[in-house]
């Protein structure tokens, strides 16, 4: 089995359930969103410390007013890692970029404003220093904490915490997000 034929199927799997779950979507309100976070990450483990910039996408479905179901791809570290592979003399691998899908749990704290968690399931993406090593993933469980401001039914911002469970990497990322 090929790598892409994995994606396909996730893909197809995803599409389903965002189509099954158009039965319960709030009825004015648009329920697909597009969004672009960026932010900062840093990351832990026995031996190495080091962060960089996040730069991602999600694209969501709200259910409804307190539920949303979200796909979405996060480059965990910046260009300083890329760097540093050419200078670095420990061969260790590094948590690159994660890819998952996300249920978005939210209450509203006023009229436009909300607070909202994050539980997920997805692959995270390790490369190793060394340029010629290479690379593994693994499924991990991000978790997170949010808070959101509607402009109107269209335009959003949040800022986000969000740690990958396994990798042991933290982000904080400012989000722009808009419904169709």
């Amino acid at each position: 089995m090929t790598r892409g034929n994995g994606a396909w199927r996730k893909l197809a799997a995803i599409s389903t359930l965002l189509a099954a779950t158009h039965v319960w979507a709030a009825p004015d309100a648009p329920a697909v969103y597009l969004g672009l976070d960026v932010g900062v990450s840093t990351y832990q483990s026995n031996n190495e410390s080091d962060g960089g910039m996040v730069v991602g996408y999600v694209l969501g479905y709200r259910v409804n007013q307190y539920v949303s179901v979200e796909l979405g791809s996060h480059n965990l570290w910046g260009l300083e890692t890329i760097v540093k592979g050419f200078f670095v003399k420990d061969n260790f691998y590094y948590p690159r970029s994660h890819e998952g899908l996300a249920a978005i749990v939210r209450t509203s704290l006023a009229d436009k404003m909300s607070v909202y968690g994050r539980l997920g399931l997805g692959r995270t993406n390790y490369e190793r220093t060394k340029i010629d090593a290479a690379e593994k993933s693994e499924t991990d469980i991000p978790v997170g904490l949010g808070l959101a401001y509607d402009f109107n039914d269209h335009w959003a911002i949040r800022f986000e915490w969000t740690r990958y469970t396994k990798a042991s990497v933290n982000t904080g990322v400012l989000g722009f997000s808009y419904a169709f």
